[in-house]
């Protein structure tokens, strides 16, 4: 038997980006931590890396590119985990290509009582209302057990926000939250587990509720500070000939110790791609694309003398010491079944316990439907918001992203691109469209084509409306959509171009006891099979920086796992 502990084969299931980032970590571990001759297999279904970071051409007349459009996450955040993106972005080399977002997008709007509402201290108070802030006030200083209601593991987003705040709020930010990152419930998500950081703050706030009270004391202080002498800075310019702004001086796509949100310059597959073409070149990394995983085994010997055994289409096999499973916990629940289910020629057990498969069963997915639009005139007097979202559950319409206002050198000049977020056409029913005032005679069997048409269109018809033109106007504006849908998909069109997009089962659900279910997993493969490890953001985070730090963390505890065998 050929001793492989200086020479480990180590296969990544998986080309998102948890599985890219576990493979850069890796590499970085060569040779000093795994071996001169260790090897490195990343497997994927598509024909390309990325995952759900997905960009797609706009071009022009003559076949050039104008520009990219995200179909998949638009931005990350340099917050928390943001850090570690930032530190991958830099020594991949591509830090040039990073683009801020611009300050002037950093409102938020809820669509509320057929209106575009702007997120403010003032709009947050008007949702709860005064006699909540006085019951929110006896809860946090007279009631002992305040501070552990966010700690129970069932206590959902919108029950969370409901005790705390008022039901009005928690109908309209719990749920314009769920339905803008998860595209779910807030009663069905849990606080802990999809929103730890809010819920982390939240649990702070309980503990030391004065040392929050004086922030807003401290925000009105400076906005009376900036609105009384606005005029001292142009004094100043005036006397001296020199200009006090910052924003003059500094390149705003620079990179900055200040939170910040970015975007790359030709989409967000440059972070996928830098990584892949980095590997590329590296003798020691074998790139499988578009092979389906269809089977794990764990044998003991005569196969390579290899631990474990990936089964692909076609009776493809691949050997492996080590396996980094970075797929969907759907993907990797249809692999453990399989493996389960039909005999291995090879007679080798399947890699994963039955109790993985069960709690694999429990998580859910949410599907959505993605459309990007595009206009060469400059449209819309909400468009220098950040974006808007929707609180109603029963809206198809579950959000709206204004990109050329977020990061306009991205686009070209004057234009308007947008990204909206539907339900996907399944889930409105002929009850949902007699809500919103459809006739029954146009809310039947329609086609796939015309829903996201119509509803695609009146995403967009809210952002580029005004505030009274929006307001009472979705029942009418639906009405009108969907008869001119009936007539033709293209009748009901607007100036521009529409580019549709299905994530069919892509954001994972955190609903009660996520984390928990997931330190369970970890702990039996531990037990049982600690060659096999899970990452990716059905795991550890749906964001961009989650999937990142999922991928680098367990990538480094498989180098200690080789190191502690290799020594």
């Amino acid at each position: 038997m050929n001793d492989h502990r200086n020479s480990p084969h180590i296969v990544i299931l998986g080309g998102g980006l948890a599985g890219l980032s576990a493979l850069h970590t890796l590499r970085g571990a060569l040779p000093s931590a795994i071996g001169d001759n260790a090897k490195i297999t990343l497997i994927e279904a598509a024909e390309s890396v990325g995952g759900k970071v997905k960009s797609l051409a706009e071009r022009g007349p003559d076949g050039s590119v104008l520009f990219w459009h995200d179909l998949g996450p638009h931005s990350f955040r340099t917050q928390g985990r943001g850090e570690v993106t930032l530190r991958l972005v830099r020594e991949l080399g591509i830090a040039d290509q990073l683009v801020r977002a611009s300050p002037s997008s950093a409102s938020r709007l809820v669509f509320s009582k057929g209106a575009m509402q702007k997120v403010t201290w003032m709009f947050a108070l008007s949702l709860a209302g005064w006699k909540s802030v006085i019951r929110h006030f006896r809860l946090i200083f007279c009631n002992i057990h305040a501070t552990t209601l966010l700690q129970s593991p069932s206590l959902s987003v919108h029950r969370a926000l409901h005790v705390l705040v008022g039901r009005n709020f928690a109908d309209v930010f719990g749920n314009s939250l769920a339905r803008g990152i998860y595209a779910g419930d807030a009663h069905d998500l849990t606080m802990i587990d999809a929103f730890p950081v809010v819920s982390d703050g939240l649990r702070k706030y309980l503990q030391n509720p004065w040392s929050f009270l004086i922030k807003p004391l401290l925000a009105m202080a400076d906005w009376l500070t900036v609105h009384c002498f606005s005029q001292v800075p142009q004094i100043f310019k005036w006397t001296s000939g020199k200009s006090t702004s910052n924003a003059d001086q500094t390149n705003s796509n620079a990179l900055s110790d200040q939170p910040a949100i970015y975007s790359f310059r030709n989409g967000m597959h440059q972070l996928p791609m830098a990584i892949h073409k980095a590997a590329h070149s590296d003798d020691r990394v074998t790139f499988m694309l578009g092979k389906t995983i269809r089977k794990i085994y764990k044998v003991s010997a005569g196969i390579d003398d290899r631990q474990l055994l990936i089964c692909l289409e076609n009776d493809e096999t691949v050997c492996a010491d080590y396996v980094v499973c970075a797929l969907p916990s759907s993907s990797m629940l249809e692999i453990f079944v399989n493996s389960r289910l039909h005999t291995s020629e090879f007679g080798a057990l399947p890699a994963c316990d039955t109790e993985i498969e069960k709690i694999l069963c429990t998580m859910k997915y949410r599907s959505v439907h993605v459309v990007n639009y595009f206009a060469k005139t400059s449209i819309g007097p909400h468009s220098n918001a950040f974006g808007y979202l929707t609180h109603q559950a029963d809206d198809p319409v579950l959000g709206v992203i204004f990109d050329s206002k977020i990061f306009p050198s991205r686009y070209p000049e004057g234009s308007t691109v947008c990204t909206a977020m539907l339900r996907p056409s399944y889930a409105l029913t002929k009850n949902h469209a007699l809500q919103h005032g459809v006739e029954a005679n146009l809310c039947g069997d329609f086609a796939q084509e015309k829903y996201y048409h119509c509803f695609s269109r009146i995403a967009f018809e809210r952002a580029f409306r005004s505030g009274a033109q929006a307001n009472g106007g979705f029942r009418g504006l639906l009405r009108g959509f969907m008869r001119d849908a009936q007539q033709s998909p293209c009748a009901a069109g607007m100036e521009g171009e529409f580019h549709h997009y299905d994530w069919l089962h892509a954001i994972p659900q955190y609903t009660s006891g996520h984390y928990t279910k997931v330190k369970a997993m970890r702990d039996i493969l531990e037990e049982h099979c600690p060659e096999i490890t899970l990452c990716g953001c059905s795991y550890d985070g749906v964001s961009v920086n989650d999937a990142i730090y999922s991928g680098i963390e367990q990538a480094k505890r498989l180098v200690t796992l080789i190191e502690r065998r290799g020594s």
